[in-house]
């Protein structure tokens, strides 16, 4: 009788580490699961992101071209043809630089790990 018992006892106990061990698979595979899916919607709003970061900087670049426009047509010096190549010159050279503003990398020409400090707030 007693050997009995010891042998329910046993099988119980390996019952109970056989669903213990499905119970954490379950688990292993939810986690996997929202991993994947945090993991996407990250790569998503990083996307959009940087679609947004690219049309806000086309947006800058066409305002400041447009001042400088204004700005040009304002201070051209009037009759002095030595100092308008000049001018013209500096306005030219301002317009090239205008596609490194800030230093700023579409996500393209990005290099793996190069984050511009990705930081997030969550209210806990």
């Amino acid at each position: 009788m007693e050997k009995e018992n010891e042998e329910r006892e046993i099988r119980r106990r390996e019952e109970d580490m056989i669903q213990e061990r499905e119970w954490e698979e379950r688990m292993n595979r939810k986690r996997s699961g929202w991993k994947k899916s945090i993991d996407e919607m990250l790569n998503q709003h990083q996307a959009e992101m940087g679609q947004i970061q690219s049309r806000f900087l086309h947006e800058q670049q066409n305002l400041t071209g447009q001042l400088l426009g204004i700005v040009s047509q304002w201070t051209a010096p009037t009759g002095l043809s030595d100092h308008t190549g000049a001018s013209n010159h500096y306005l030219s050279q301002m317009m090239q630089n205008l596609h490194h503003v800030n230093g700023m990398v579409h996500g393209d020409s990005r290099v793996d790990g190069d984050t511009q400090d990705d930081h997030f707030i969550v209210d806990g």
